[in-house]
């Protein structure tokens, strides 16, 4: 009974896991929209603008490539890609590439941790000096003659 439970758990864990509906989302809406639109001019042997979409492969790109995807989803709404002369996509079919970068990028800073920020050496003052060189066995003596000068010249 517990064997069946845990396989029916897991196989709705892969089921519904969030790579596989990012993998299945992008092979079905995204990437049918790009290749139509983009593969022509941004493929690894043209390259226009040095730009090669075709390499990047789904979400797994996201993370590496942040910054041109949000590149490429600016220009596809604002009407700059295709360039004019060429097919552009439905607006439905831009929404959606949109959406799909736009949801992808949010979970990728989620999984990033954020940065601790500036971390500051702090300095004993002079009462926490005396304390911590107190509570070290066998050095209370030493510390106690030492501390009356705390390193200072008199």
């Amino acid at each position: 009974m517990k064997a069946l439970f845990f396989t029916l758990v897991l196989a709705l864990f892969v089921a519904y896991s969030p790579v596989t509906a990012d993998t299945t989302s992008y092979e079905k809406s995204v990437q049918p929209v790009l290749a139509k639109s983009c593969y022509g001019c941004h493929n690894a042997k043209v390259k226009t603008g040095d730009v090669d979409i075709q390499s990047l492969n789904g979400a797994p790109s996201v993370a590496k490539h942040a910054d041109l995807w949000e590149k490429i989803s600016a220009k596809m709404r604002s009407g700059e890609m295709p360039p004019k002369g060429l097919p552009r996509p439905a607006q439905s079919d831009i929404a959606t590439v949109a959406k799909w970068v736009e949801e992808q990028i949010e979970a990728v800073e989620k999984s990033t941790p954020a940065a601790p920020g500036r971390v500051t050496a702090r300095r004993l003052n002079r009462a926490d000096a005396r304390a911590s060189d107190s509570t070290v066995p066998g050095e209370a003596a030493a510390a106690s003659a030492e501390s009356a000068t705390f390193g200072c010249r008199q």
